[in-house]
């Protein structure tokens, strides 16, 4: 006997460890969906109680499908399915409605539109039902069955009103649009309430229902059924069609003022009329609102109109290649390729890209506009389905656009079925036919030497084409300045007759093939009572190629009889300087030349450790305006003008000396510049001040007091030069008694 216990023990065991090594070994569950599925409407229909041709038979049965797994359900759809026969209770639109995908925890309503026959009848027959759902790699789920459509004499009430209906009236397929309805119940409500616009859902799919009742104070709903005592609707129930509990609203009761918000989406082409009813129980009876029977738009009744979507494609085309200069036209062609009208306005956006300035842009029943680069062209349309319209958008291709660019247009209306063909890109190829052309000049003697009164100056000019194309029907103009006779004129070392004037009045230089040039020489002569500065300058144009185009080379200047000669000055009021002190620098510039000076600058920045002292520059003893943000006027270079030979011009300012550590040393440069190109770009002279706020060393103040050796002496130096102030600033410690 305990042998078989032993044995059965270890079998035991060994079974044990089997099954625990297969959990390990066994692969992880994947995630999967699971659907599951909910009736949302109530269970009644109805017809009149005294006639059946008023009153509503049109009602929306539903139900409310969910992913409760923790995958996506993909593919899933509804069906609604018929249990029992009844040819005066049918379905009207279509039996199978598509949901799309349902994430993890999403879920999907499905409204169907049942109708009762205006029959006599009908009135307390029934028809068995059921919907039901699957997916992609699903099994089929149900509402709960057996269930039954059951309809009920009803009587029409008026204390249930419908009071507005609120939507588009136009509407596209594939677009999302809200309804809202706005209804009034007996203040205290109903044990079962169902308020409702009859959707065909051949037209529309209720995405969301949002509904608020004013009684209980607060209260909501997700679906067009409110239940608020707890219904029973199993056929097979002894409490069929009646109050079970439990509530589901606060003393089983709902309605006052319903407010009922539909989210749908247009999935068909039509025009429906859809009334709003009012379905309740009170007192053993079944009632709809009175005033279905005078429905008035806007208020009972709202009629919707579904088209299909507008599908505009856009297209832009132009004809050859584009030249430089030369106005050219692109063609945007906007066409309906959809099924349906469109309903807004078309939008054209035609950002032109760089090198292509808009010109002009029009269309028939187009109005457009230009700002910068960016045309936009917009019509209130309708464009009917097959339909097309055209805009003529004119461009000056300019050389930023050589070899070529892409202009890409878009368009855009409400409603629009396919985005894809609402682009449209044209690469243009942009060539350069302007000729492209170079001038240089130089002079002999070169420019900026002095030349004598009498003497001869030789200037040649160098013209190539330089472009991509023939330069046609080039010229040289190139007047002589006054106080210079011509003495001869050659063009590729062929004397030009009467080469002054021509030059003057322009050269012709024939037709220039890319690469190619012409040489012209002008020799003169000055004048003996030629003085100053003597500045040309040569141009070259070229006709027959659009635009017409000018290179103009750097001017050339010479000196005639001498030269200006800049000198610079610069002092300081004080010989030694400490923190708080004010030091006036007087800067002194001098033309002593035999020339003009042109256009004299002077530049003298506010160096570190010194402050401008505001309103102190003064040219001559007249004031100089600081600039605007009130820095040193001379920072940023102060004009003088011209200075004609032997004048001197006398600039003075104040700075303070603000942060410069003892022993430092602030350097101030001045700088001059001028318009002459014999003079150099800048001159300098300099200043070095060793300063401080004590007495020199030597005799100490009238007490007697003696040198201590630790104390530090200051050695104030001044050093005159041009240009540049240095201030070496040292302190001065406390002398002993």
């Amino acid at each position: 006997m305990g042998r078989e216990v032993g044995c059965g023990a270890l079998r035991a065991a060994v079974l044990l460890a089997m099954v625990v090594a297969a959990v390990a070994a066994a692969p992880a569950a994947s995630a999967a969906p699971a659907l599951r599925i909910e009736p949302l409407t109530w269970n009644v229909i109805g017809l009149d109680h005294n006639d059946v041709s008023q009153g509503p038979n049109v009602f929306l049965v539903g139900a409310r499908v969910c992913n409760t797994g923790d995958a996506a359900a993909t593919g899933v759809s509804t069906a609604f399915v018929w249990d029992s026969d009844n040819p005066l209770v049918t379905l009207r639109g279509t039996p199978t409605l598509a949901l799309g995908d349902l994430a993890p925890g999403q879920c999907a309503d499905a409204y169907y539109d049942v109708a009762v026959a205006r029959n006599p009848a009908a009135r307390g027959t029934a028809r068995g039902y059921h919907i039901e759902a699957t997916g992609n790699g699903l099994g089929t789920v149900s509402t709960p069955r057996p269930r039954e459509l059951f309809v009920q004499p009803i009587l029409s009430q008026n204390r249930n009103d419908a009071t507005a209906v609120t939507g588009p009236t136009e509407v596209v397929v594939g677009q999302t649009y809200q309804y809202e309805t706005v209804a009034a119940t007996s203040p205290q409500g109903f044990p079962q309430l169902e308020v409702f616009l009859d959707f065909p859902n051949t037209i529309f799919r209720i995405l969301d229902v949002d509904v608020t009742y004013g009684a209980p104070s607060g209260a909501t709903n997700d679906r067009i059924y409110a239940d608020a005592c707890g219904w029973e609707s199993d056929p097979t129930s002894s409490d069929y069609l009646s109050c079970v509990g439990p509530p589901n609203y606060a003393g089983g009761r709902v309605g006052g003022t319903v407010t009922t918000v539909y989210t749908v989406q247009i999935v068909g082409t039509g025009t429906a009329t859809m009334m709003q009813t009012i379905l309740d129980i009170s007192g053993g009876s079944y009632h709809y609102n009175a005033d279905f029977n005078t429905a008035t738009p806007g208020v009972e009744q709202i009629t919707v109109t579904a088209v299909a979507p507008p599908d505009l494609a856009v297209a832009k085309t132009h004809t050859g290649d584009f030249t430089v200069g030369v106005p050219a036209d692109y063609t945007i062609t906007v066409s309906n390729a959809g099924s349906g009208p469109t309903l807004g306005a078309l939008t054209v956006s035609d950002p032109l890209p760089s090198g292509l300035v808009p010109v002009a842009a029009a269309g028939a029943g187009w109005t457009c506009d230009v700002a910068g680069q960016d045309i936009t062209c917009t019509t209130p349309g309708p464009l009917a389905a097959g339909a097309s319209s055209a805009i003529t958008v004119t461009v000056r291709p300019e050389a930023a656009a050589v070899p070529g660019v892409t202009n890409t247009v878009t368009v855009a209306t409400p409603g629009d079925l396919d985005p894809d063909n609402d682009r449209a890109s044209d690469p243009t190829t942009v060539r350069q036919l302007l000729p492209g052309l170079t001038v240089e000049k130089r002079a002999e003697p070169p420019g900026g030497q002095p030349v004598a009164p009498g003497a001869e100056l030789t200037y040649t000019i160098v013209v190539t084409s330089a472009g991509q194309a023939t330069a046609h029907d080039v010229v040289l103009t190139d007047p002589f300045p006054a106080g210079t006779t011509a003495l001869a004129v050659t063009l590729d070392g062929v004397e030009v007759g009467d080469g002054a004037a021509a030059l003057a009045a322009g050269l012709p230089l024939g037709d220039l093939t890319p690469g190619t040039a012409r040489t012209v020489t002008a020799r003169v002569r000055l004048d003996p009572a030629a003085a100053g500065t003597l500045r040309n300058v040569a141009t070259a144009t070229a006709t027959g190629v659009v635009p017409v185009t000018g290179t103009v080379s750097h001017p050339i200047a010479v000196v005639a009889g001498g030269a200006p000669q800049l000198t610079l000055a610069k002092t300081a009021s004080v010989a030694a300087a400490a923190p708080g002190d004010t030091v006036t620098f007087t800067i002194t510039v001098a033309n002593l030349g035999a020339a003009t000076a042109r256009q004299v600058a002077l530049t003298d920045p506010t160096p570190a450790g010194l402050d401008y002292v505001p309103a102190s520059t003064s040219r001559d003893g007249s004031a100089v305006a600081d600039v605007a943000d009130g820095r040193n006027p001379l920072a940023d270079g102060l004009a003088l003008g011209d200075l004609a030979p032997g004048q001197v011009v006398v600039v003075q300012q104040s700075l303070r000396v603000a942060s410069a550590a003892p022993g430092a040393a602030i350097i101030n440069l001045a700088t001059i510049t001028t318009a002459d190109v014999d003079q150099p770009a800048s001159t300098a002279v300099t200043i070095p001040i060793t300063a401080s706020g004590a007495p020199p060393p030597g005799q100490l103040p009238a007490t007697g007091a003696r040198d201590h050796p630790r104390e530090a002496l200051v050695i104030a130096l001044c050093l005159l030069a041009f240009g540049v102030a240095m201030i070496e600033i040292s302190s001065w410690p406390a002398l002993r008694p």
